[in-house]
């Protein structure tokens, strides 16, 4: 019998948990450097989302006063 496509989904979803984030915690050594770490990252990524890239225009403001 065929597996429904998210049973499929899961299956592989579970086995890269298993395969690469789980070998990736393991590296971990010190929790709270890590937490900081995290948060930094996030902090940087809203800062980065905020920020239009260099040398990029931004659209013209005519017809929008």
């Amino acid at each position: 019998m065929r597996q429904p496509s998210s049973a499929i989904w899961f299956d592989g979803y579970v086995r890269t948990y298993h395969e690469l984030d789980l070998l990736d915690l393991a590296t971990i050594s010190s929790l709270p450097d890590f937490r900081a770490e995290s948060r930094a990252q996030q902090r940087f990524r809203g800062i980065q989302q905020r920020v239009p890239p260099a040398g990029v225009a931004p659209p013209p403001m005519s017809g929008r006063l």
